[in-house]
């Protein structure tokens, strides 16, 4: 499904990831993790299409999903192919109602289907029921959280790109989202998370890859992810016993 060799992006003479290489088939679930700044948001900003606005861009490798080479597309180009992104940061658009974040995907997939995943969306996240005609801006952090999973999924996305899922959210209300991301998985949705929470990260994904300054430097399955404290050690910074407590 989606295949990245030697992957790199440049931010004018500065380089923001390095020879990233990762084979995502379809169903499957990885996760990317590593200290801020290591390059797992220029990552996905490199396979959504929004790599211009930082200004950012691909210097060289390869991107392609389905088959397609998808380096240099639009955002919605991409969208259209069945790629969906939840951002880090700038989630939702404060000024819009829940209901009318949501209907910001009908233009990918039209009314038809759109009107299905909306239905499906919400009885995912019933919390979103009861706001839909409240403006995103006063929505808690994690029904933001949950509006922009919701906005993705009406997209009905073939892979789900998702940055920093637990980001600034209270641990019982990351369990919740993880939970729901869960049950996303197991409904054979392809999956690529980019997480500070190892814990996050080796819940949700098969298998972990470890970027630090922009470079790969480990690719590991999630199950053995805590027996390497030089791993965790060395990228992480904290060891096998601190990540278990």
């Amino acid at each position: 499904m989606l295949e990245i060799n030697k992957l790199n992006v440049m931010y004018n003479e500065a380089i923001g990831l390095q020879d990233f290489s990762l084979s995502l088939k379809a169903g499957e679930v990885a996760a990317v993790i590593g200290p801020n700044g290591a390059g797992k948001t220029s990552l996905l900003r490199a396979i959504a299409g929004f790599l211009g606005r930082e200004p950012g861009k691909i210097a060289s490798g390869q991107v392609t999903f389905e088959g397609n080479d998808i380096r240099g597309q639009t955002p919605y180009r991409i969208a259209r192919l069945g790629i969906a992104l939840v951002p880090e940061r700038d989630k939702v658009f404060p000024s819009l109602t829940v209901a009318e974040q949501l209907a910001l995907a009908m233009p990918v997939v039209g009314r038809a289907r759109y009107e299905q995943e909306v239905e499906r969306v919400l009885n995912l996240f019933s919390n979103l029921k009861k706001h839909l005609k409240r403006p995103a801006g006063y929505l808690s952090g994690g029904e933001r959280q949950m509006l922009s999973l919701g906005s993705a999924l009406c997209m009905a996305p073939k892979l789900l790109l998702i940055d920093e899922l637990s980001q600034g959210l209270a641990p019982g209300i990351t369990e919740a989202l993880v939970e729901q991301i869960k049950m996303i998985r197991d409904e054979g949705m392809t999956l690529l998370v980019v997480e500070q929470n190892v814990s996050v990260a080796a819940t949700l994904a098969e298998r972990i890859y470890i970027l630090d300054a922009g470079r790969q430097v480990a690719s590991e399955q999630s199950d053995r992810i805590f027996q390497r404290d030089d791993l965790m050690r060395t990228y992480l910074g904290f060891s096998q016993k601190q990540a278990a407590s």
